[in-house]
C-alpha cells in the first residue's frame, strides 16, 4: 500500500507540475469528463457483494478505478485553468520538480517509522493516526520542496540521477540575481 501511494503521489505532483506549465486547448477537451469520471469512480465502492452480479462489479472496479484517477487529473486541469487555483496548487509544481527526492525521503521517514529498526509502529496504529502521518509528511515535503527550489535548481536526487545521466556533474545552485529574487515575498 505504501508504494501505491508513493507511485500516485509522484504521479499527481507532476501532472500538477505539467498543467500549470501548459496552457495548451487541447488539454481542456480531457476537461469535460471529470464529473462523469468521479462519479463513476465513487459509485465503484457502492457494490452489494452479495448479488448474482458481484463478478460483474469486480470488473466495473477495476475499471472504476482508472476512471476515477482519469476523473481526478481532468480535475486538477481545470482548476489550473483559473489564476486563483494555480497560485494555491503551485507548491504541488514543486513536490513535483522533486518526486524522486521526495520519494526517497518519504521511504526512508516511513521505514524508520514503521519497521523494526526504527519506532517499530507497524499494525500498532490505527487509519486515523496513520493519516495524520502520511499528511503532516505530505505537508512537510511540500514545505521543504518551495523552500529548496527557491535556492537550488532541482532535488537533490535529481541532480544526482542529472549528472549521472550526463556524464559531468551539474550545476544545482540558482544564480545569485534568480536566487535573490525568489528569496524575495
Amino acid at each position: 500500500m505504501l508504494i501505491t501511494t508513493e507511485v500516485w503521489y509522484l504521479y499527481f505532483t507532476t501532472v500538477t507540475d505539467f498543467c500549470l506549465r501548459e496552457n495548451r486547448s487541447s488539454i481542456r477537451r480531457h476537461c469535460a469528463v471529470a464529473p462523469g469520471a468521479l462519479l463513476a469512480g465513487d459509485a465503484s465502492g457502492m457494490a452489494d457483494l452479495s448479488s448474482p452480479l458481484a463478478g460483474l462489479w469486480q470488473i466495473l472496479t477495476l475499471i472504476a478505478g482508472p476512471v476515477l484517477s482519469y476523473g481526478y487529473l481532468a480535475l486538477i486541469v481545470t482548476l489550473t485553468r483559473t489564476e486563483s487555483w494555480r497560485h494555491r496548487l503551485q507548491p504541488l509544481a514543486a513536490a513535483g520538480r522533486m518526486a524522486l527526492s521526495n520519494y526517497i525521503t518519504q521511504s526512508i521517514i516511513c521505514t524508520l517509522i514503521f519497521y523494526s529498526y526504527g519506532l517499530g509502529l507497524s499494525g500498532q496504529v490505527g487509519a486515523f493516526v496513520g493519516l495524520v502521518i502520511s499528511a503532516t509528511i505530505w505537508l512537510a515535503q511540500l514545505g521543504v520542496s518551495v523552500i529548496w527550489l527557491k535556492r537550488f535548481r532541482f532535488g537533490p536526487m535529481e541532480w544526482a540521477w542529472r549528472s549521472l545521466t550526463y556524464g559531468k556533474l551539474q550545476t544545482m545552485a540558482l544564480p545569485a540575481s534568480r536566487g535573490a529574487a525568489a528569496l524575495r515575498p
